[in-house]
């Protein structure tokens, strides 16, 4: 045990270095298999430039950042015991830590994971960010479950999938939302109507409870889809004496040959010692590649896209145009959170199974209440990513 924490000690300290220096990392690759049966070294970056128009000064500054910088380890320590461990440096500190968990495969169906783990809910949620339409996920994010210390069963057949989990506290922490202490639960449950090759109709239906009776107070907030500008555009501020938190998540998606579908509609409930409040959140989303690539999809979430041909091997990359519709209600009874609905256009251009750039224009149509009432940017924002290596699926 002691020699495994040792290892990923060892990889977070030298990632800035590693992660462009293949050499080097095959190395490092090489000491890991020496220690493990087998070991599966990844990592993806992320790095965003965004520029705002159509608000008041000093409030949304144009710029640059690394979004992510993710390292990804996965290892199998015995036929069917396995362990992931992923950390994103571009966040310091506990809010860089990601999945910490030990996995168990009881079949080539049913897996558990035990650990610092993603909560079974929302399909936005749950597929990696390396993999969105997008930039940055939709509105109704604000309701993500995050992660959570505790043990979740996946189950897996061709057609459909069920996980389900009984969480606590959270290794990364904020200030003053539900996902901080106390404990939940959490399950999704998705079935495709039509499963065949670059053809599909899924649905799913998600929930998740969370208790908040040690923290007392939980807050919702969002961003209009852009994260340079660190600034929230719906804000519930503490909503006090909270008790727990309910949220219900329906989803739909589908695939018909170069065009892709997805849209999810989210409520949340928060009950409190005076009158219950509910939230609610929606989106709805469409994909076309002019190149005549699919949208893969695999167990109940979007996976990455492999171009047909290739930059550099007599070929364009895949080129995908999304739009999307979006929004958000933090308004009910005495909170006046605000309501935000966003349109997003964006451009993807796949150079090649590592590479990806994204240039996305996002216009805020409706901004009703909350601290920036009445105010409605125009975001332009564009992402380069570059990763190396795909993480495993089934640890």
């Amino acid at each position: 045990m002691l020699y495994k924490i040792q290892i990923a000690g060892l990889l977070v300290a030298i990632l800035p270095f590693q992660l462009f220096a293949g050499s080097e990392r095959l190395q490092l690759l090489e000491l890991i298999r020496e220690r493990n049966k087998t070991a599966y070294l990844s990592g993806w970056v992320q790095g965003d430039a965004a520029w705002y128009n159509n608000v008041p000064a000093g409030l949304m500054d144009d710029g640059t950042e690394l979004r992510r910088g993710v390292l990804n380890l996965q290892a199998m320590v015995y036929n069917n015991i396995g362990y992931k461990l992923q950390v994103d440096i571009a966040n310091a500190g506990r809010s860089g830590v990601k999945d910490i968990y030990y996995a168990y495969s009881m079949s080539d169906t049913l897996n558990f994971r035990l650990g610092n783990t993603r909560d079974p809910f929302m399909l936005q949620d749950q597929t990696s960010s390396r993999n969105t339409l997008f930039i940055e996920r939709a509105l109704p994010e604000a309701f993500t479950a995050g992660r959570h210390i505790g043990l979740v069963a996946d189950y897996y057949k061709q057609d459909w999938t069920v996980s389900a989990g009984l969480l606590g506290p959270a290794v990364n922490t904020t200030e003053d939302t539900e996902r901080d202490k106390d404990w939940g639960a959490s399950a999704r449950a998705t079935f495709s109507a039509i499963n065949k090759r670059n053809k599909l109709v899924h649905l799913g239906l998600s929930a998740n409870y969370r208790d908040t009776h040690t923290l007392k107070s939980i807050r919702y907030n969002q961003q209009p889809e852009t994260y340079i500008a660190k600034v929230n555009f719906v804000d519930t501020g503490k909503i006090e004496q909270s008790q727990n938190t309910q949220k219900l998540g329906m989803e739909i998606a589908s695939i018909n040959g170069p065009w892709s579908l997805q849209a999810e509609y989210i409520i949340s409930s928060v009950a409190r010692s005076s009158n219950a409040l509910k939230f609610k959140g929606w989106y709805a989303q469409a994909g076309y590649f002019f190149t005549g690539e699919s949208q893969a999809f695999e167990q109940g979430l979007f996976t990455a896209v492999t171009p047909n041909t290739a930059v550099g091997n007599g070929g364009i990359g895949a080129w995908q145009l999304g739009l999307r519709l979006s929004g958000i209600d933090l308004n009910d009874r005495d909170i006046n959170g605000g309501e935000m609905n966003n349109l997003t256009i964006g451009l993807n251009w796949y150079l090649t199974d590592d590479i990806r750039v994204s240039a996305n224009y996002v216009n805020v149509l409706k901004v009703d209440g909350g601290p920036q009432d009445g105010i409605e940017p125009d975001i332009f924002q564009v992402r380069f990513q570059w990763e190396f290596d795909r993480p495993l699926r089934h640890i």
